[in-house]
């Protein structure tokens, strides 16, 4: 099935629009999950002192709050991109 060129940027438009929910999205998921391990680590450093695992939470804490604002990068460029395309 050939596409015409209109109907080709309408169908790209709409995958990068996804795109950009799928990006948004995981990156509050992420944003949320990273808040949760450094709370958890919180609790078991200072409320509950334990001696096994709290450092590993406030670590895991940081890698997914680096791995949030990375995609958040992806994401501003992506949707640059989306702008671009909608000018043209």
């Amino acid at each position: 099935m050939r596409y015409r060129e209109g109907e080709c940027k309408v169908d790209n438009h709409k995958q990068l629009e996804l795109k950009l929910k799928d990006y948004r999205r995981f990156i509050a998921t992420l944003i949320l999950v990273s808040t949760y391990m450094y709370l958890g680590g919180l609790m078991n450093v200072f409320i509950q002192p334990k001696t096994d695992h709290g450092v590993e939470l406030f670590v895991l804490s940081v890698i997914l709050l680096a791995v949030g604002i990375a995609i958040s990068f992806e994401y501003v460029k992506l949707k640059k991109k989306l702008e671009k395309n909608e000018r043209t």
